[in-house]
């Protein structure tokens, strides 16, 4: 069973200020992990979309990978899909020059 809260506590301001503090602290943290998880979502379903930059291989043979605003981008045929630019670059592929 719960014992009754001691009022005569209460009514002394330092116990008041240190448990709304507490409150407070406690709060903040619950928001502030909230958004972190909100931002992870976010860029777990940019992931999860479509890859938009194509990876090819151009006639010398080397890896090439082109963006959606790049010249040759609408006729180029994939290898391989990147997400980013940085996805495309650590494959080993270099930006197409045009």
């Amino acid at each position: 069973m719960k014992k009754p809260c001691n009022i005569s506590l209460i009514g002394k301001g330092i116990f008041l200020s240190s448990f709304i503090s507490t409150v407070i602290s406690y709060l903040l943290s619950k928001l502030s992990s909230s958004k972190s998880t909100t931002i992870k979502e976010i860029e777990s379903e940019q992931t999860n979309k479509d890859p938009l930059i194509k990876g090819n291989i151009n006639a010398q043979g080397k890896l090439i990978y082109h963006v959606p605003e790049g010249q040759f981008y609408e006729i180029t045929n994939a290898v391989e899909w990147f997400h980013t630019e940085e996805e495309a670059n650590a494959a080993g592929y270099r930006r197409s020059q045009r």
